[in-house]
């Protein structure tokens, strides 16, 4: 009897840390996801020193989230991202419109590709 109480409860433990890491990692995305869409905008309207301004919450953001996604995820897909950042981050500075909405959006499908094989769905199980 001992043994299966043990089991249910590290099984409910799993399933819990499970749901709470997608729910973190869904917050994290959608943070990021809107940071990148605001400075997309910025970048488009010709808005340098605020598009600058938002390199830096992006960085900031991102970093936080590599901390995070670091420790589970697959770390070619957050290079990836990483990079992807700090060409943004360059292209702003540069002041490089094409560029940088180029790199922008490539950014986003990076961290939404990211976010899609960390969920719980079936395709990512079998």
């Amino acid at each position: 009897m001992k043994i299966v109480i043990g089991v249910v409860i590290l099984l409910f433990i799993t399933v819990t840390g499970v749901y709470t890491m997608q729910y973190y990692t869904s917050i994290i995305y959608r943070e990021l996801d809107l940071t990148l869409v605001k400075l997309t905008d910025k970048v488009e309207n010709h808005k340098w020193d605020r598009a600058r301004q938002k390199t830096d919450v992006l960085e900031e953001r991102w970093s936080s989230a590599e901390f995070f996604w670091s420790t589970f995820m697959d770390h070619q897909e957050i290079d990836l991202v990483d990079e992807s950042i700090e060409r943004i981050v360059f292209l702003c500075e540069m002041e490089d419109e094409k560029e940088a909405y180029i790199e922008l959006n490539l950014a986003r499908r990076y961290l939404y590709r990211l976010q899609e094989k960390e969920s719980i769905d079936v395709k990512n199980i079998l």
